[in-house]
């Protein structure tokens, strides 16, 4: 019996289009601005569907990264430490997790705000303080004056859950530019309002009816998109970094279900996938893995009481009844795979990040991947941001395509980490074209180490 995973970025895919045949609608974080994180002192991300990140070791790549995942972790609830390793997150001391920036600041507060066309999520993060410290996240959310023809006029912290929502609501009063009587009927109307059903001392499952016309109506109604578009994506947020040996472990499964950040779980997500969209899914990713010049086949063999295995075949050392077990395939064929798993299915993030793309493969491969990556995000509906070190990655992307974003990235006079978009340049007349690529090795793109 096949597990029945939990979905890390929402429904899965109810209503949505059939697989491989049309192209899904792509949600996007439009716009990310993290204060206060690590190496960052203030930066502002306009995100396409796919993103490259470049820039010198050290110069903030991953922390740019991290800090978006803390941002989902907190949306998510889950700011111990265990969560934030299994997203990704390199994990130190919370003063090392704030910059050092403006040191005199009288509280140093961690902000990381995500917006699409309908509103802006944001969250402001502190450490307790304690001896061992916690994570506190209090969220904001803003409304697109033409995202809700409804909107009540409150601006105030997010209301999630019931709990969470009596937790927070002393700050939404008291930041609230409303009278004292309107904030008495606002609770008021609050605790008459939550259904609660309670389990020993504490409330177990609580849910909120209101009238669409009270003050409260009011105010979920003009919120509730920019809450379910934005949550859905970044609660979901991970940053992968396979490795061959957790590849080869087709076993062990991560902690966050089905794809751990090191490709934990690959072949379980390979074998539900082809159990429940087959040979379209088995013809889709024999033609992803047909850049390989050695590769003939890759067939799912479904043995019921024994099991399920994946049998490859190599064109040059495999008659048509002698096939190469899964384990015995090569580090970059198990890449491309749990790729090709990670952006096709409905049952991994909608929006995550790959730190260094290139491990492991073969520069000309390497842009073949990322052209196939382009076309498969925009296929199945995911946004990406992949970081790199191999120029020969610049060369899959299409810089006269606004979905596709290149973004160097570097450190100030300061230190702290800046970015900046790199755009698609004419050249000069009668000038040969230079690619990407070589625009990198030769520095006119920036984010090559400059003391040696």
């Amino acid at each position: 019996m096949l597990p029945s995973y939990p979905i890390i970025n929402g429904a899965r895919c109810a209503g949505s289009m059939s697989h491989g045949r049309a192209k899904r609608e792509i949600r996007v974080i439009k716009n990310i601005s993290i204060n206060n994180f690590k190496s960052i002192n203030k930066v502002v991300l306009e995100l396409g569907s796919l993103n490259i990140f470049i820039g010198e070791n050290g110069a903030g790549k991953s922390n740019v990264l991290e800090a978006i995942a803390f941002a989902g972790a907190a949306c998510s609830r889950k700011l111990d430490n265990e969560f934030l390793a299994s997203r990704g997150i390199r994990v130190t001391a919370p003063n090392l997790m704030q910059s050092a920036f403006e040191m005199d600041a009288p509280e140093r507060v961690i902000e990381i705000s995500t917006a699409t066309e309908k509103g802006t999520l944001s969250y402001k993060i502190r450490s307790s303080g304690d001896a061992y410290s916690k994570w506190e996240a209090t969220p904001e959310i803003e409304v697109n004056s033409d995202a809700s023809s409804q909107s009540s006029g409150l601006h105030g912290p997010l209301i999630g859950e019931a709990e969470d929502f009596l937790a927070i609501l002393p700050s939404f009063l008291a930041s609230s530019s409303i009278s004292l009587k309107e904030k008495t009927k606002l609770t008021s109307e609050l605790l008459k309002s939550i259904k609660s059903k309670p389990v020993d001392k504490g409330i177990s499952k609580a849910s909120f009816s209101f009238d669409e016309d009270s003050v409260f109506g009011k105010y979920f109604h003009s919120h509730k998109e920019v809450t379910r578009s934005i949550r859905k994506m970044l609660s979901g947020f991970i940053i992968y970094s396979p490795e061959n040996t957790s590849l080869r472990e087709f076993s062990k499964e991560g902690q966050i279900l089905p794809l751990g950040i090191n490709g934990e779980g690959l072949v379980k997500l390979l074998e539900v996938e082809f159990k429940e969209r087959g040979k379209e899914y088995e013809s889709e990713i024999n033609k992803f893995l047909s850049v390989f010049g050695w590769f003939q086949a890759l067939k799912f063999v479904d043995h019921d009481s024994a099991g399920f295995s994946i049998e490859v075949s190599d064109r040059y050392i495999c008659s048509k009844d002698n096939s190469l077990d899964i384990k015995g395939a090569n580090e970059g064929f198990l890449f491309l795979m749990f790729y090709f798993a990670l952006f096709t299915s409905s049952y991994t993030p909608s929006f995550f990040a790959i730190d260094n793309i290139d491990a492991s493969l073969n520069p000309k491969l390497c842009r073949r991947l990322v052209e196939q990556l382009s076309r498969l995000s925009e296929q199945y509906g995911k946004q990406v941001i992949l970081t790199t070190h191999n120029p020969a990655v610049l060369d899959g992307i299409n810089l006269e395509d606004d979905n596709q974003r290149l973004f160097i990235i570097s450190r100030d006079d300061d230190g702290s980490t800046e970015l900046r978009r790199a755009r698609k340049s004419k050249p000069a007349v009668q000038a040969p074209p230079i690619k990407l690529s070589e625009a990198f090795l030769r520095g006119s793109l920036g984010g090559l180490p400059k003391g040696f």
